[in-house]
């Protein structure tokens, strides 16, 4: 009796030790993240190593970076074993998009989209068409234009938008301009 009931916990036990193990390993977190639940700041802030992704980083010099909800960012940098803030801080935004592409009809003396919103920095992509006659779409502030295509016909530009600000678009042919062919860049 004793014999059987030694069998059953080896099965019991070699049953259920994976489940074990497995939950184990995935209560372990990453030693890169740092979480202080009594911390007084009023901002969640994440804490990583710099070049952490990378072989760049030496034995000599290991950065932190630190990273607040609002996308305000701080460089803490370890120097004799003393964590000191950088001087600078350099605001982020990391939920902006690094390419923006808009697609564009042209017609006459009107665009299918008058108002277009972008962030600085941001890399801009115009596909232009031209629904019904010669038309281009030029943006001086930022010096990009594309070609005068005919009815049916697609073009594209692409540039930087490097400045805030709000900004211009037109149709270069003829009186089109002046006869209201006109739209606005806005750049925040």
């Amino acid at each position: 009796m004793a014999n059987s009931c030694i069998k059953r916990m080896k099965k019991f036990v070699l049953l259920f030790l994976p489940f074990l193990l497995l939950g184990a390993g995935c209560a372990v977190g990453t030693p890169d993240q740092v979480v202080d639940p009594v911390s007084d700041q009023a901002e969640d802030t994440l804490l990583m190593q710099d070049g952490e992704n990378d072989d760049t980083n030496t034995e000599e010099e290991d950065d932190l970076l630190q990273v607040d909800i609002d996308g305000t960012a701080s460089v803490l940098t370890e120097q004799s074993g003393a964590v000191v803030e950088a001087d600078a801080e350099t605001s982020l935004n990391l939920d902006i998009p690094e390419v923006v592409s808009f697609d564009l009809d042209g017609f006459m003396f009107g665009y299918s989209q008058t108002e277009l919103r972008v962030k600085k920095g941001q890399t801009v992509t115009i596909n232009f068409t031209s629904t019904g006659g010669l038309h281009d779409w030029v943006i001086d502030a930022f010096q990009a234009s594309t070609k005068q295509v005919n009815t049916g016909a697609t073009t594209s530009v692409t540039f930087v938008a490097d400045q805030t600000g709000t900004f211009e678009y037109y149709c270069r042919v003829g009186q089109h301009r002046a006869n209201g062919m006109v739209g606005t860049l806005i750049v925040e």
